[in-house]
């Protein structure tokens, strides 16, 4: 039995002494935190860019992304907090409009006949290339999680360790 034991202790110990020869220089950890509608959030960590909360448009032709520091992205959670009065306000109207102001993005709430949609235009964006429209049960999904961006940051960084 002792034996055993001290196999396995050797091996892994071997196992471990060569795994440490390994240089990890190309990386790209992605943490998929929600998804619904139109809308995705997620943490990515790569080297270049290091940490980062991506707000993504999942539309086929119309989709895009958005990177935000975590105070931008809890700013735009607090926003997001309100798309139900908004859409409340807007449903029954051919046409309507509301604009907020986080920090340096636009959030517009708009009902149409396209429906109601949440397009949010990132700082120095030129004739709304950059900008992403997602809906509102996208929305939704991707609000608490955006509320939580510190927290889920630094728990990604925990155990992501590169």
């Amino acid at each position: 039995m002792k034996g055993i034991w001290i196999a396995l202790c050797l091996s892994g110990c071997l196992l471990s002494s060569s795994a440490m020869a390994f240089e990890v220089t190309k990386y790209d950890f992605t943490w998929n935190i929600a998804e619904a509608g139109k809308a995705a959030l997620v943490i990515q960590k790569t080297p270049e860019a290091g940490t980062q909360v991506i707000l993504k448009s999942t539309q086929r032709m119309m989709g895009g992304d958005i990177k935000l520091t975590t105070a931008n992205a809890e700013a735009l959670g607090k926003v997001f907090l309100k798309v139900d009065d908004y859409y409340n306000r807007m449903k029954d109207k051919n046409s309507d409009t509301a604009t907020e102001k986080v920090g340096d993005y636009k959030v517009l709430f708009s009902q149409s006949s396209s429906g109601f949609w949440i397009t949010i235009t990132p700082p120095n964006s030129l004739m709304g290339f950059g900008q992403i429209s997602l809906d509102r049960e996208g929305i939704k999904a991707v609000t608490q999680p955006l509320l939580e961006a510190s927290e889920r940051v630094k728990f990604f960084e925990e155990r992501i360790l590169f």
